[in-house]
């Protein structure tokens, strides 16, 4: 519920199409289809939007919110007799432990502070951030909490290591695209139209570099 509401917001696909690199992402060429069911005629209609570019744009900014948003909101709201048998069943269920892996890996490979950078860049980003912000820090309180860990890897150090081993050099990808996005869109406002070609190329070229980067597309 808090999940739909946070992308259900008036505000949100405004500031999203501003501050991600999704309408971006239809021109690369190693799709089969759009990256949105009703972009058939240039625009891109949030509720016709495909999986895949949604998780690849929120891997690119660093934020993977569909892999952890909504769990700290859940667990926060939990009783003490219901966090006890969540933390019972994080050991015992290999359902439940999976779940709670899979946000806290996600959460691990989330860059906060480069998600900030990205969220300026749309309407409404300062709000924006807050709620991301507030809710990571959230999930990651309650997912420490009931697993009984230090850190969100604590479990899978090597991943860990691998996670710290890329950030640097991804950082300076994501500060570079964050760079373009805003310059091609300032094109978009009367500037120099004729870079427009030229930006997009180097944009595509950041979002394959960032893919690399954290093994991951959508």
């Amino acid at each position: 519920r808090h999940y739909r509401e946070f992308i259900g917001d008036a505000r949100f696909w405004p500031w999203f199409l501003a501050a991600s690199p999704i309408a971006h992402i239809g021109s690369l060429p190693i799709a089969s289809r759009p990256a949105s069911r009703g972009s058939a005629n240039g625009g891109m209609a949030f509720d016709q939007l495909r999986a895949i570019p949604w998780v690849f744009s929120w891997i690119q900014m660093r934020a993977l919110a569909p892999g952890w948003f909504g769990i700290g909101a859940a667990l926060s709201s939990s009783s003490e007799a219901e966090l006890a048998l969540i933390t019972h069943e994080a050991q015992d269920n290999a359902f439940v432990s999976t779940i709670l892996d899979n946000a806290a890996q996600e959460m691990a490979r989330a860059r906060m502070p480069i998600v900030k950078r990205y969220a300026a860049l749309g309407p409404g980003g300062e709000a924006m951030f807050e709620a991301l912000d507030a809710e990571f820090n959230r999930a990651r309180d309650t997912l420490l909490r009931v697993t009984g860990r230090t850190t969100l890897l604590q479990h899978s150090p090597v991943i860990a290591a691998s996670i710290a081993s890329r950030n640097p050099w991804t950082d300076v990808l994501n500060l570079i695209q964050i760079e373009l996005l805003k310059r091609f869109a300032a094109t978009a406002d009367g500037g120099a139209g004729a870079e427009r070609p030229t930006l997009q190329a180097a944009i595509l070229s950041s979002i394959n570099g960032i893919a690399a980067a954290m093994q991951s597309t959508g």
